[in-house]
């Protein structure tokens, strides 16, 4: 099954507009296979969150918090 990823649009909106990242360009991250990813240690909630930091497409270094609902379901979270 492909990777599907899903985000709130009021918060793409709201980190476009502070980053000048789009959610659809920082979803290019997940197929970076030099990619990291790590728990969030910011994070206390019971909700396993995880930070990954890899190259978009577009060659721009990012940091993508997620949430993985499924194997093959990400939600991100926000985008820097």
């Amino acid at each position: 099954m492909a990777l599907k990823l899903e985000w709130d649009t009021k918060k793409a909106d709201l980190n476009e507009n502070k980053h000048g990242i789009t959610f659809e360009d920082a979803g290019t991250v997940m197929s970076d296979s030099l990619s990291i990813t790590i728990p969030d240690p910011l994070h206390p909630g019971d909700e396993a969150r995880l930070v990954k930091i890899g190259q978009s497409d577009k060659q721009k270094t990012l940091i993508v918090k997620e949430v993985r609902r499924e194997l093959w379901l990400i939600k991100m979270i926000s985008i820097c």
